[in-house]
């Protein structure tokens, strides 16, 4: 099933957003959805998302996003850290980059912003790892986290966390929770109230997602934000990080 704004993790297309750009933003996040359903088709060959894909758009964000999904045709596993960094670069980067550019925020929030928006990708694909793998055959996790023998496609295949799959994804979620640590600074750097609110309700969900994954096993259960977890967190954005 797709996602769409009421089954996401985190506030993308949050109605706490002025209504001045909430229209803009909610173009954007369809746009968004769309091509990531067609990226993930079961139904579509590779030739035909690709065709679907060869959209023309005069958004530099939109286009950095088709870039990622045409990247999801194409690449199934990650070799590196830093190469699942850069699909993030383009697969979730540009949302938060379009968010402070359609409130008018200076350039200086960026670098805080793309931690934020990286976090989240990756926290969505630690939680969804199994299903990932299952369901589209894509595996977002680094090879170079393996040793000798070891396979994710071995992992993934179980119904609950061995050991040593258990060291990988806690290292995995290390590398995250500096990202969000450094996304910690997005909110100060923000002028619009109603952005700079829901830019701290983001990163405390990216950080309750993120210990709710050290104390579970997502293999086992479905690992997510419950609505009292969401209520709690909008309470808590109202108090300094």
């Amino acid at each position: 099933m797709s996602k769409n704004a009421n089954t996401e993790n985190f506030p993308v297309a949050s109605l706490l957003l002025a209504p001045s750009v909430r229209s803009e933003v909610m173009e954007f996040y369809s746009f968004a959805r769309k091509v990531d359903d067609i990226a993930d088709s079961a139904h579509l060959s590779a030739d035909e998302k690709h065709q679907q894909l060869d959209m023309k758009t005069e958004s530099p964000f939109l286009k950095d996003l088709l870039v990622a999904f045409r990247q999801d045709v194409d690449q199934n596993r990650y070799k590196t850290w830093d190469e699942l960094l850069d699909y993030c670069q383009y697969s979730a980067n540009p949302v938060g980059r379009f968010l402070l550019h359609v409130h008018g925020e200076s350039p200086e929030g960026q670098k805080a912003s793309d931690a934020l928006c990286s976090a989240l990708q990756i926290l969505n694909h630690l939680q969804d790892c199994q299903k990932d793998y299952k369901a589209i055959d894509r595996i977002y996790l680094p090879e170079e986290f393996l040793k000798d023998g070891e396979s994710y496609e071995h992992f993934l295949s179980l119904p609950a966390m061995e050991p040593r799959f258990r060291e990988i994804f806690d290292l995995c979620l290390e590398r995250t929770q500096a990202l969000l640590l450094e996304a910690i600074k997005l909110p100060k750097l923000i002028k619009n109230k109603r952005l700079r609110y829901q830019a701290k309700v983001t990163v405390l969900c990216g950080l309750a997602l993120a210990g709710k994954l050290r104390r579970n096993d997502p293999l086992a259960n479905r690992v997510e934000l419950s609505k009292l977890d969401k209520l709690l967190l909008a309470y808590k954005g109202f108090y300094p990080l």
